[in-house]
């Protein structure tokens, strides 16, 4: 099994992990964990 670790980097904060979610209704999703700012992480992601 392979295992893969991706994160963003937020301005004056640690590295921020990201998970995928695999919802049986839904399919799959990108979450973060909970942390200090109402800011969305995953909107820091680089354009692929």
């Amino acid at each position: 099994m392979e295992w893969h670790t991706y994160y963003v980097q937020v301005p004056r904060e640690e590295e921020i992990d990201i998970h995928v979610v695999d919802h049986p209704e839904h399919g799959k999703d990108l979450r973060t964990d909970p942390d200090k700012t109402d800011r969305n992480n995953l909107d820091d992601l680089l354009d692929c």
